[in-house]
């Protein structure tokens, strides 16, 4: 099977049990850019982001040869950077995340990565 049937399978469960488990997705951020400060996820003015994109952190769960909670635990940590952005932003960003098809985690300038997108990213003080 393609490891892209696997997709759907992996998201689920690390959103729920990972990504909101304690609360809303969007408190879990520890940056947004500076144009979604004051606007809210109920209007669909703001979206939430992997800065790393999932396809990374999916592939390297899926190449894991001894799997162990302490180890996805990790690896979650590792990959799951996310920011809050505008829609526009998003999509900016997505089209430019093709040019960058492997990240290194444990070297990743979340604020340098988007600024070279000309996104601003400021500290989210809705972080809980």
């Amino acid at each position: 099977m393609p490891s892209s049937s696997f997709s759907k399978a992996l998201r689920e469960p690390i959103y729920f049990l990972w990504e909101c488990y304690d609360g809303p997705k969007y408190k879990r951020c520890k940056y947004r850019s500076i144009e979604t400060v004051g606007k809210s996820s109920g209007r669909g003015e703001i979206v939430y982001d992997h800065s790393i994109e999932f396809r990374q952190l999916q592939k390297t769960l899926l190449g894991m040869e001894e799997v162990t909670a302490e180890k996805v635990e990790r690896e979650l940590g590792r990959y799951l950077k996310p920011v809050i952005l505008t829609k526009e932003q998003h999509r900016i960003k997505t089209a430019e995340a093709r040019k960058y098809p492997v990240v290194d985690p444990d070297n990743f300038d979340i604020v340098a990565y988007y600024a070279t997108m000309g996104i601003q990213l400021v500290q989210n003080s809705d972080q809980s």
